[in-house]
């Protein structure tokens, strides 16, 4: 489907709507018969049903967050066969509509108990559009565009774009079956990220922002998804009040790659990365571009420069929040 995967990254999102130049690009596909639109669960559709729950980037469920197995018993107790014919956990993909009702009014539930939060917040989350690609095997890894996007995304982050070119040209061989290899290692990458970073307390704090270097271990290729899956995990460690700069070096040269991400709550309330980065770089005497988008901004900067620069990044923020 080269028409529908063009700008698949663009069109996903967690909100229903879909809109400007991208809106456009889904009604052509939708007139081809390129591309299904339904409503469905904010939980990977490929994923064991019970790791597609814990793991999920969007929805936090205190108590099932990060466990497999608690999110397994969660499942049983719905009174759904959460098994397949072969013994596997289900993914979401293989459930019927009464079932995925079933989830959603319990997920609802615990999550409004847990979180004493409004129903109808809970719910902006827990459904979205998904897309799906009608020329895909039905239940693929390629079926759905979200999964679809994550791969061209792991491709292009590991040097290896013309894989993903070759994939979204129509390629479901030689190109297909070597990207499932470089998707397994880039998943290792950003867990083993994630995991040093939390392990040795890599997040520094300051006032107004917080930061970690990704030193040896975190290569510049994925710093900015490591920075937004710090972000996105609820990790106690991630104060969600503040943004969070990633730093890392680039190879062969002495320059740092700086990948700023803000959670929603902080981007309502007025904070631009975009803004920041660049008022920082200034503050810094720095002639480097720097922009980006309120919730995701980055700029590369010399070694020597990233104390001030970040230093520079806290008073940026902290006028930000003087100003809202």
């Amino acid at each position: 489907s080269p028409v529908t995967t063009k700008q698949m990254g663009h069109i996903l999102g967690v909100t229903p709507r879909v809109v400007e130049k991208n809106l456009l690009i889904l009604e052509d596909a939708q007139r081809d018969e390129l591309i299904e639109v339904k409503n469905d669960l904010n939980f990977s559709s490929i994923k064991p049903l019970n790791e597609a729950i814990a793991y999920s980037n969007d929805i936090y469920l205190p108590g099932l967050t990060k466990d497999i197995n608690r999110s397994l018993i969660f499942l049983r107790t719905l009174g759904i066969l959460i098994e397949n014919s072969e013994g596997n956990i289900k993914s979401l993909s293989d459930l019927n509509r009464e079932e995925k009702q079933k989830i959603t009014s319990a997920i609802i539930e615990y999550a409004s108990i847990k979180l004493d939060i409004d129903p109808s917040k809970i719910v902006e989350k827990l459904i979205i559009n998904r897309y799906l690609l009608k020329n895909e095997v039905i239940n693929s890894k390629l079926h759905d565009a979200s999964e679809f996007s994550n791969l061209l995304n792991a491709c292009g982050r590991t040097n290896s774009a013309s894989l993903g070119i070759a994939i979204a040209m129509g390629d479901r061989k030689r190109s297909y079956q070597k990207s499932q290899e470089i998707l397994k290692n880039y998943k290792k990458s950003l867990f083993k990220s994630l995991s040093w970073i939390h392990d040795n307390q890599k997040i520094q704090q300051k006032e107004y922002i917080q930061y970690f270097f990704g030193e040896e271990i975190i290569p510049e290729n994925i710093i900015g998804t490591v920075s937004s899956m710090l972000i996105f995990e609820n990790s106690k460690e991630v104060d969600l009040s503040k943004p969070i700069f990633g730093l890392a070096k680039r190879e062969d040269e002495d320059i740092y790659k700086v990948s700023g991400r803000a959670h929603e709550k902080i981007v309502n309330k007025g904070i631009n990365l975009s803004k920041a980065i660049r008022d920082a770089c200034e503050l810094s005497g720095l002639d480097v571009l720097g922009g980006g988008h309120p919730p995701a901004a980055g700029t590369k900067i010399p070694l020597d420069k990233a104390e001030l620069f970040l230093e520079n990044c806290n008073i940026a923020i902290q006028r930000q929040l003087q100003t809202e």
